[in-house]
């Protein structure tokens, strides 16, 4: 029993994993770090408790990571905050309480809603740290999306979205 006091980090991005993510592992008294990215064969949905967590890494598992980013996060210690290319849905809530934040990305999901003004406010983040691009956000992007977070949407597929995009809220990538 001595691993459940001693362990803080769990790398098991990229494996064939099934099944979910045990709840448990989240009142481990060491334990800051979790990364299951592209572990596509997981079922999972966002802790709503997430114990001294300091790193929480749940990148690209599709259809296998779903709901919403629970409000619960704002009063937790995470400063790196890593869901992209999942199937969020609803809007993102008020994360205020997450002063520390120095990554954050939500892109590639179903997250509806405006852009979280508070964004503004973390300052360790930077246009290579922040992404919330490819979302269904309702308003434009906001002023910081051109200097600490990249913010652009998909580009739409019908003539009626085409002939209502503006300038401000469209941006071009090119390599």
């Amino acid at each position: 029993t001595t691993w459940r006091t001693t362990i803080n980090t769990l790398q098991l991005g990229g494996n064939p994993l099934t099944g979910t993510i045990p709840a448990g592992l989240f009142v481990l008294p060491a334990f800051q770090y979790l990364d299951l990215a592209y572990c596509v064969n997981l079922t999972a949905t966002i802790p709503t408790s997430t114990g001294i967590l300091t790193t929480l890494s749940l990148r690209n598992l599709g259809p296998g990571l779903s709901g919403t980013v629970p409000v619960s996060l704002n009063t937790s210690k995470i400063n790196t905050l890593y869901l992209d290319g999942n199937d969020l849905t609803g809007t993102i809530p008020l994360l205020t309480g997450m002063p520390n934040m120095n990554a954050f990305n939500l892109a590639n999901n179903k997250i509806e809603g405006t852009f979280p003004a508070y964004v503004s406010n973390w300052p360790y983040l930077s246009m290579y740290t922040c992404d919330l691009s490819r979302n269904q956000f309702w308003d434009s992007p906001p002023s910081y999306c051109n200097t600490k977070c990249q913010c652009y949407s998909q580009v739409p597929t019908t003539s009626t979205a085409l002939n209502s995009m503006t300038t401000s809220n469209v941006a071009v990538a090119t390599t």
